[in-house]
């Protein structure tokens, strides 16, 4: 059904995305609880999360540069519970 097929480069930007924005989750988690409630912030990043998780297939079918942002908000999005 999705007849995706991604250049060796775009390929590789796209999987590793959501890896570049994953180090900055703790300081943008931090600053928003820190101006709004917890359980908002939780609440808005899951929200951010499933949705551009969801569209990521859609997207690429469209442009894949779109899709490597989406990939970015899903790293940006990752909670680290440690």
């Amino acid at each position: 059904m999705w007849n995706i097929r991604l250049v060796g480069d775009v390929r590789s930007q796209l999987l590793t995305a959501e890896f570049y924005a994953f180090p900055l989750t703790p300081l943008i988690g931090g600053y928003l609880s820190g101006k709004f409630s917890a359980k908002r912030v939780i609440i808005l990043i899951a929200l951010v999360m499933t949705a551009s998780s969801a569209l990521t297939p859609l997207v690429l079918t469209f442009n894949p540069y779109i899709a490597i942002g989406l990939r970015l908000l899903v790293g940006l999005s990752a909670v680290r519970m440690s």
